[in-house]
């Protein structure tokens, strides 16, 4: 049997598919998600909201992944000049220092809990019904696209520390089954974590309650962990977001020449 950790089989080269996928799409994984589904279905029919739950469904099945950053690294990325990296790969390579601090104290272990022997090579993204994310993280707001992600992405039903401190997950135990799922599944877990509270709103409001506006990276979300790298042909769109500092204003009119350039879909929000 070939070991949670692998893509390709040591002894033959035969490709099993990206590990986080295959453990989402495990046999419990699936059947507890399934479970969770449909008790939040019948939560909203219980308060007439079975329209507005399954006009959510489907805006959730036709949702993006989106990650934020600053216009350096963007720009980095659309000049080939490197991959979108991992915490694990740059302390690795030793491009940067972790900080102290509680995140990059605990990271590892966290994300070693749901990735075992493979975090290293899992990177992280939002779900979003709209092209804004968390913009927290940068004014760069990159909408992936589908075709390069949807075999090796999942997604799981929080961001992994809140996960962790909202639900007691104990380090080092398995992830109870049911809180991730894969990237066809996507609109079913953000249906279970939900339900009914999709009620009486529009869609704006949908944008906003399934990615709310951040105020800090500590916002919430539905996570999407993308397996392996990411570079520029896997962009599908950029929306950038008015900057804090000057040079992040130079570096916008760089960087929207630049995608001009290359021919990806662009916008400045307003």
């Amino acid at each position: 049997m070939l070991a949670p950790h692998l893509r390709n089989c040591p002894a033959c080269g035969t490709d099993a598919g990206a590990p986080n996928v295959r453990l989402a799409n495990k046999e419990d994984e699936v059947v507890q998600l399934e479970m969770r589904y449909s008790r939040a279905r019948i939560a909203a029919a219980d308060v007439n909201a079975e329209k507005d739950f399954d006009a959510f469904v489907k805006l959730a099945s036709e949702s993006d992944a989106v990650i934020c950053m600053p216009c350096i690294r963007l720009l980095d990325l659309l000049r080939e000049t490197s991959l979108l990296s991992t915490f694990g790969l740059q302390l690795e390579g030793e491009s940067r220092v972790p900080q102290d601090n509680r995140f990059d104290n605990f990271r590892e272990s966290v994300e070693s809990a749901l990735f075992p022997n493979f975090s290293k090579e899992i990177r992280f993204a939002a779900l979003t019904i709209r092209d804004v994310g968390q913009t927290a993280y940068g004014v760069c707001s990159v909408i992936l696209r589908k075709s390069s992600i949807a075999g090796r992405a999942s997604v799981f039903e929080y961001p992994l520390f809140d996960f962790a401190e909202k639900t007691g997950q104990q380090l080092g135990q398995p992830i109870r089954p049911g809180h991730r799922a894969s990237w066809g599944n996507r609109a079913k877990l953000v249906a279970a974590k939900f339900g009914a509270k999709c009620a009486g709103l529009n869609s704006s409001e949908l944008a906003e309650l399934l990615l709310p506006a951040p105020t800090d990276t500590l916002s919430d979300c539905v996570e999407v962990h993308i397996f392996q790298s990411i570079n520029r042909h896997s962009i599908a769109h950029v929306t950038l977001t008015k900057p804090t500092e000057h040079m992040d204003e130079v570096l916008q009119s760089v960087l929207y020449d630049e995608l001009q350039k290359q021919s990806i879909s662009a916008r400045v929000a307003s």
